[in-house]
């Protein structure tokens, strides 16, 4: 797999990530269950949510990932 390829992989799972922490703000998830969710290894979930946490969207809390902020509705 080439280094685009893989980063074209890992910016859908990004996208689809995003999008389920922001449809659904009180979900936790750890790092093994969003490697069930996007079908990916350990280690590119890992990346995934590290992005993630990066930009600003989650926290990292003991082993689980959440929302920084959920939106009040």
């Amino acid at each position: 797999m080439t280094a685009t390829m893989t980063t074209a992989l890992l910016e859908t799972d990004l996208t689809r990530l995003r999008s389920e922490f922001l449809a659904f703000p009180g979900m936790c998830l750890t790092v093994e269950q969003v490697a069930r969710l996007l079908d990916v290894p350990r280690d590119e979930a890992t990346q995934a949510l590290s992005a993630l946490v990066d930009e600003g969207l989650l926290l990292q809390w003991a082993n689980t990932y959440r929302r920084a902020s959920p939106l009040l509705s």
